[in-house]
């Protein structure tokens, strides 16, 4: 296995870094136009190197249906997203106080 990571592996890595929960194949299959075998082949060499987490959920999609095993993939580490902190508001020049 090589330590480089393809294109389209790290297409699929900024996906799911800049994601909040984990995801299935066939969701991240949909977005990007690919089958999920296909996403599940490529995300095989991250998960391996530790890049992500691949987890087995049971999940039911409608009430109707039966309940269903699914692998569900999560980056292992995520960017922390940076604290934007407000600017007080322009305050004029008020010497006495008003407003």
């Amino acid at each position: 296995m090589t330590s480089e990571i393809n294109e389209r592996q790290a297409r699929y890595l900024k996906y799911l870094q800049q994601r909040q929960s984990p995801v299935s194949a066939v969701e991240i299959g949909r977005l990007f136009n690919r089958c999920p075998e296909n996403i599940t082949a490529v995300l095989r060499p991250l998960v391996a190197a530790g890049l992500v987490k691949r987890q087995l959920v049971m999940r039911q999609k409608t009430v109707a249906s039966k309940k269903q095993k699914a692998y569900y993939y999560e980056a292992v580490d995520k960017p922390i997203p940076p604290v934007i902190v407000k600017k007080k508001p322009f305050q004029y020049h008020n010497p006495f106080n008003l407003a």
